[in-house]
């Protein structure tokens, strides 16, 4: 893994239970580490491909909310995509310097680290200079943390992690297989960095009252439904428009933020009610609960049931 990660006291084991087996990568070489204990279960799973550091995190919080820090004895520049959320950034870690990692309980988590090789960002340094301050930081030994902005990982980024899983090439050619990979989660990334930059930040000056009024609307009431052609001809502009002054307040669209809010609202009552899930989904916007379970699994990566008989305070 690109950095440490301190974790609570638990059993250990070097692979994963049955009830887990279809998270294992399937990359030669993989260390697998499967941790259990009253507050939940933490799994860790690292390959060295082709020079890069590959992780994949997957924690199951039950009990109580963790604080854990992640660290490393040695500078590193990693890519962290949180699974959860959709989103990415890359971060330079100075040596022997901890950042927090609050796993909140009744919650699953599911990232993503990638430590490119040197080698591949001195060969991206030129094209994207946003990697200088980074790079400076590294050769310099800061004993700092730099974070470039955060961004939704696209459809590229999306399609080279599931290559990076199913790669059944050998040889020389999985090696450069895999070092493609990586290259291209690496600059998809950047891209987006790149091109976010020259947004044109007056939207959200131009409709700030506007969106901050609709931003109070849906956390007050994220079950109703919201016309986002009529909310953008009340503001007098274009859907588009909205919507890219909405993401860049929010960093979301309209409907992901409502999305979000939805599931954050479908989690508590699952937690803490013992409302049927149909009732659920109609409670947060969903008239029809084989949508909603649909929906919630995909947010989630399980189903509202499972959900709750594994959260459940009830």
């Amino acid at each position: 893994m690109p950095v440490n990660i301190s974790l609570p006291d638990g059993k250990v084991l070097s692979e994963l239970p049955t009830r887990y087996r279809k998270l294992a990568l399937n990359i030669p070489g993989t260390s697998v580490q499967f941790i259990s204990g009253c507050w939940g279960v933490f799994i860790n799973q690292s390959v060295e491909i082709a020079g890069h550091l590959y992780s994949e995190l997957y924690a199951e919080i039950t009990s109580s909310d963790l604080s854990l820090t992640l660290s490393s004895p040695s500078p590193v520049i990693f890519l962290q995509v949180s699974l959860n959320s959709s989103h990415l950034c890359m971060r330079y870690l100075g040596p022997d310097v901890s950042i927090p990692l609050p796993l909140s309980a009744h919650k699953i988590y599911h990232s993503i680290y990638i430590e490119p090789s040197v080698s591949l960002l001195s060969q991206l340094l030129s094209t994207y200079s946003m990697l200088s301050e980074l790079m400076t930081a590294f050769v310099g030994l800061y004993k700092s943390v730099i974070e470039l902005p955060y961004g939704r990982y696209s459809g590229t980024v999306r399609v080279e992690l599931d290559k990076i899983k199913n790669n059944q090439l050998t040889g020389d050619a999985r090696i450069k297989y895999y070092d493609n990979r990586i290259a291209d989660c690496t600059i998809a990334y950047l891209d987006g960095v790149h091109r976010r930059a020259f947004q044109d930040s007056r939207l959200i000056a131009l409709f700030d009252t506007e969106i901050l009024s609709l931003i109070h609307k849906i956390e007050s009431s994220p079950e109703l439904l919201f016309n986002i052609e009529e909310l953008a001809k009340n503001m007098g502009t274009t859907e588009r428009a909205l919507q890219n002054g909405f993401r860049l307040k929010t960093g979301v669209t309209v409907l992901q933020y409502i999305q979000q809010l939805r599931m954050s609202k479908a989690k508590t009552l699952l937690i803490r009610s013992d409302l049927p899930i149909s009732d659920i989904g109609l409670e947060v916007g969903y008239s029809d609960s084989s949508f909603f379970i649909r929906v919630f699994k995909k947010s989630t990566g399980v189903a509202p049931g499972r959900y709750r008989s594994t959260f459940s305070e009830v």
